[in-house]
């Protein structure tokens, strides 16, 4: 028996367990009801300081790796705060990637059946601006990924750079089909990033974008079904199809 490595391995346990019970507080905590807000606001930060302590206790004696944990432990829950929840609040604004979360405060009443608060939108919770700069970043990604499996490891199996090629063709044929079938401008509006995407993929991207565009101008397709149609009244007004 070691009673050092017992000790160690016990202290790892309750650093996990601990980290299991903290993310599944922050995840079960209601952010829809406006009542709550604040109060699960709370309740969800101390869950993120408690989970970023809790990693930091299980890297212990190496400090510097704690640290590091912590840290990450402390970006996890502000990515988790901004991509789902109200909770990400800053001088009294809150910071989120969904519009209804962004509102989550306000007194304002957007629900009647006319309004459209992000007429530019692709899913109606976020604004064409914020979807586009998340698309770049997403780009980005791939095609780093794509680099470092075709080019700098030369792997036979190419298990992430075939996805992520994929990836980078599919979404400016599916954008630029879709952009024009509603009749919205190129990259609705967001040329800077559109820009962006065309010379990191040396044009492949504005190629392959503004082939399904004019296509979809030809040969439009707007199906009731889609979120398009249902998140944004001017389309119901215009008609759509089965």
């Amino acid at each position: 028996m070691n009673p050092t490595a017992d000790a160690v391995n016990a202290q790892e346990l309750i650093a996990l367990v601990g980290g299991i019970v903290c993310i599944i507080i922050a995840t079960a905590l209601e952010s829809d009801d406006r009542e709550k807000i604040r109060r699960n606001r709370g309740r969800f930060w101390g869950a993120g300081c408690a989970f970023s302590s809790f990693m930091f206790v299980g890297m212990l004696p190496d400090w510097k790796y704690g640290i590091e944990a912590a840290v990450a432990c402390g970006i996890l829950f502000a990515s988790m705060a901004f991509a789902y929840t109200p909770f990400l609040k800053v001088r009294g604004r809150i910071y989120a990637a969904q519009w209804r979360h962004r509102q989550a405060e306000s007194v304002e009443d957007d629900s009647g059946p006319d309004r459209d608060r992000i007429p530019d939108s692709y899913t109606g919770f976020s604004p064409a601006a914020q979807s586009w700069w998340m698309l770049t970043v997403v780009c980005l990604v791939c095609l780093i990924v794509i680099y470092a499996d075709f080019v700098a490891h030369n792997n036979h199996v190419h298990l992430f750079g075939i996805p992520a090629t994929i990836v980078v063709v599919y979404v400016p044929l599916y954008v630029g089909y879709w952009d024009a079938s509603w009749n919205y401008p190129v990259a609705r509006g967001q040329l800077n990033q559109f820009t962006m995407l065309s010379i990191m993929t040396a044009g492949i991207f504005a190629a392959l974008y503004f082939a399904t565009f004019h296509i979809g101008k030809r040969w439009p397709w707007r199906p009731k079904r889609s979120i398009e149609y249902r998140m944004h009244p001017r389309h119901r007004r215009q008609g759509g199809e089965d």
